[in-house]
């Protein structure tokens, strides 16, 4: 990989375990809907506050769980876990996140005259599951509500009608740049509720990148179109985080096998591939729920 340091870094690490995944055809962001999860429906992972992590966290946390079995969403500092007053129990192994921060670098123009750049880069830092910590409130481990099946399917039906997006029958689903259509077959054809509304929120992510609105480049569309492969995975990834968000267990849609290869090759080229796609995944679910009536977040009091 590119930029190859000395010593551990956690971002290759978090790389080339998401890269062993899928070389053996597994995508580790639909993998919690693929296992037994104890604490039942499966939502984003949480702050110890209820706010939900973003980007590539999501991803991050969501392997952790799926891999140590860890039995509840929220996840804190070591010193949040002693604050809540919990005691991280011995031997257990934090989880790997990361976040944005910002260095100043002097440099000198070349009038002679100093000036001041911030510089981004990204921290990492260590959570604990809260099954990996004893003491804490009751809240941090009682299991979700089952949700009603048709109540998440509703909800996801009006979050689609909100946006706005002009959608029109089609053979097979998809999204047209040039005439800002979503292309969709008729619910009957999808073998579950389930599908057809992640089928949706999958268009519904490219939508979001047209040029008058994220104005993201597409590519011509074709499994050997690199830039293309790109914004297929942004839109695969804004999936599951909507999925994750109203409660709907997505489907992997299988002609994305067609770019497993393209996404590898990306990922051990450049150890940041993910972490900007993963970004702009983020930003498309942004948009998207900006368009939704605004509504109370959860009251962890």
């Amino acid at each position: 990989m590119k930029n190859k340091k000395t010593g551990p870094d956690r971002h290759e690490e978090l790389i080339n375990n998401i890269t062993a995944m899928l070389e053996q055809g597994v995508r580790p962001w639909f993998a919690p809907w693929a296992s037994e999860h104890p604490a039942g429906p499966i939502s984003r992972p949480l702050r110890w506050n209820g706010q939900p992590y973003r980007g590539i966290n999501v991803v991050s946390l969501w392997m952790a769980s799926t891999s140590a079995g860890l039995a509840t969403p929220f996840w804190m500092s070591f010193k949040q876990a002693v604050e809540l007053g919990g005691c991280v129990r011995k031997g257990e192994r934090g989880s790997t996140v990361f976040y944005a921060s910002t260095f100043e670098k002097e440099e000198t123009g070349a009038d002679g005259e100093a000036t001041t750049r911030n510089i981004p880069f990204l921290k990492a830092s260590v959570a604990f599951n809260a099954s990996q910590v004893d003491g804490l409130p009751q809240q941090y481990y009682a299991k979700p509500k089952a949700m009603n099946p048709d109540n998440r399917i509703e909800d996801a039906d009006v979050f689609i009608l909100n946006t706005g997006a002009v959608i029109e029958p089609g053979p097979q689903p998809c999204y047209i740049p040039a005439l800002d259509v979503i292309k969709m077959p008729p619910f009957e054809t999808f073998l579950s509720a389930g599908g057809h509304a992640s089928t949706m929120f999958h268009e519904l992510s490219h939508w979001s990148g047209h040029k008058d609105r994220l104005a993201r480049e597409f590519g011509k569309a074709s499994a050997k179109n690199t830039r293309y492969a790109k914004e297929e995975l942004i839109a695969e990834l804004s999936c599951a985080f909507l999925c994750a968000d109203l409660g709907v267990a997505p489907e992997e849609l299988p002609q994305h096998a067609a770019y497993l290869g393209h996404w590898i090759a990306a990922m051990k080229e450049d150890s940041r591939f993910l972490f900007s796609v993963a970004s702009a995944a983020e930003k498309a679910t942004t948009y998207l729920h900006s368009l939704q009536p605004v509504t109370a977040p959860p009251d962890m009091s």
